[in-house]
């Protein structure tokens, strides 16, 4: 019955996932939900596993507490207890049939039906390497951009904050050994310390080993190899020295790194790079970050449409020229819920252009007339025509990002005759723990998101060129689900609703 249920839990998943999930599914937390679900299964036909081999071991020890007994009495005095006619029929009975039942019993496979669910399931390649790589690259962008140490990671201590989450060991060595394969010594390094650190022998020591054919021994060889590999033959010899006793590896390895140590002298140095201007603005410690400019302001905006005189805008400058402002509780929760229960199959990763990582976005439909591009005239100015009347909602997925570019349009979008992006909308539909800010890094300002915000920018001078100083990057997520609903305007639509300006104070106008 057990299993029948099963069944029926894995194929109702796999066709919710089917229609779902699409190949790119962990590049986003909304996707990466599913596979919360695929584990709750391969939990369910775990549990009922180890329900058949406690009801195996139940049944092998009721048959064993019975001969131990009879044993009792036999041992005494066998002679006299195999006198006895019904002692000694008994005990020819379990030779001859009993043992023969109990081998064919311990013989039988046990929990067969959910091993082949399992491997069933597992065969069906939900995570592909492709993930797995996305997964480590994303952990790499937390603590590269925001200069995390790896053990502080691994226990989940991010940014000052200690998070019910953490790394074990075998977790924190694959990231030891991509750093490895792909010539990040120091990285490979610091991720030794870290699964050394998260090692526990009382609580995991035995499951390594039998489940998982690893071995503290193994990590240790690792790790000095990790330092070795950097120069550092002191600070190798010093790790090993203590442990060199507990087995006949980690000794031949000691009396080797003391020879190498003879041979080559002292360590290398190791200087770590300074911080760079991208990393201080997402870690908040760049002077934007601490100290406004004389040219913010807050006001409520009532001049740019007749509506706004009855409900205006709560409007933040944050930057004059080039213009950027923030219009604060501009979208409401029924219009947020409607844009995240987009169906997931419509979700994809943006093309190489857009130079997002671990992000997917989906097209939102909207009526030109709609209440919401309604709004985007009150935010803008700009007359919202057919050509620009949808959004692209972006959901980002582990350590997700984007590099620092321009809001430029692609070169199928070039063709359509329309020009290059005069404004940029960006709402903010969600609100992040840690990490997630939008950055413009020649402007030294940092955003933050806020639900029910908007980020406003125009891409263009008032010679119709890109302004340069409007590059942008999304610094990483570190935990939360950011969303964002994005409406970029194109500048031929506008060539009659807004003319050309002498003064770039005026686009506020």
């Amino acid at each position: 019955m057990r299993f029948k249920f099963t069944i029926y839990l894995t194929l109702l998943f796999l066709w919710k996932v089917k229609m779902e999930v699409n190949s790119d599914g962990t590049l986003s937390v909304v996707s990466l939900k599913n596979l919360v679900d695929m584990e709750n299964i391969l939990i369910g036909d775990l549990e009922n596993y180890t329900i058949d081999l406690k009801e195996k071991i139940t049944t092998i020890e009721s048959f064993l507490k019975e001969v131990q007994a009879k044993r009792e009495i036999s041992k005494k005095n066998p002679e006299e207890f195999v006198s006895h006619p019904l002692n000694g029929y008994s005990l020819i009975r379990r030779l001859h049939e009993d043992w023969s039942y109990i081998e064919a019993y311990m013989s039988r496979v046990v929990g067969e039906s959910y091993l082949e669910n399992i491997k069933y399931f597992l065969d069906l390649n939900f995570v592909t390497e492709k993930d797995m790589n996305n997964a480590i690259n994303g952990i790499f962008s937390i603590q590269l951009h925001y200069a995390l140490e790896n053990t502080d990671i691994a226990r989940g201590f991010l940014m000052g904050r200690q998070y019910n989450a953490s790394l074990n060991t075998l977790e924190c060595m694959v990231m030891a050994d991509y750093s490895t394969h792909t010539g990040q010594e120091q990285s490979s390094i610091n991720w030794h310390k870290a699964a050394l650190q998260q090692y526990d022998e009382l609580e995991h020591g035995q499951e390594l080993r039998e489940v998982f054919n690893f071995t503290l021994p193994m990590l240790y060889i690792s790790y000095t190899n990790s330092l070795l590999v950097k120069g550092l033959r002191r600070a190798s010899l010093d790790l090993i020295r203590g442990v060199s006793g507990s087995d006949v590896r980690l000794w031949h390895l000691h009396r080797d790194h003391e020879r190498l140590l003879t041979a080559y002298g002292p360590d290398a140095i190791y200087l770590y790079p300074p911080l760079t201007s991208a990393q201080l603005s997402c870690m908040g410690q760049s002077k934007q970050s601490k100290t406004l400019k004389s040219e913010q302001k807050c006001f409520y905006e009532r001049r740019r449409t007749a509506f706004l005189t009855i409900a205006p805008l709560k409007t933040e400058i944050l930057n004059l020229d080039p213009y950027i402002a923030i219009f604060h509780d501009v979208i409401y929760e029924s219009e947020i819920e409607r844009v995240k229960n987009t169906s997931l199959s419509s979700f994809k990763s943006p093309s190489p252009n857009h130079q997002k990582y671990n992000v997917q976005f989906a097209k939102v439909y909207e009526d030109q007339k709609s209440k919401l591009n309604k709004r985007i005239k009150d935010l803008t100015g700009d007359e919202v025509e057919k050509e620009d009347k949808d959004f692209d909602v972006f959901n980002y997925g582990l350590g997700g990002f984007s590099h620092s570019k321009l809001d430029i349009p692609n070169e199928e979008d070039k063709k359509s005759g329309l020009g290059n992006f005069l404004t940029s909308v960006m709402f903010f539909l969600s609100d992040l723990d840690q990490g997630g800010a939008i950055n413009f890094i020649n402007k030294d300002l940092t955003v933050r998101p806020k639900k029910g915000s908007a980020l406003v920018w125009r891409n263009l001078n008032n010679s119709l060129n890109f302004d340069v100083r409007l590059f942008h990057f999304s610094c990483p997520v570190i935990v939360g689900s950011k969303w964002t609903l994005v409406k970029r305007l194109h500048e031929v639509p506008q060539i009659f609703s807004r003319p050309c300006r002498n003064n770039s104070i005026e686009f506020n106008a």
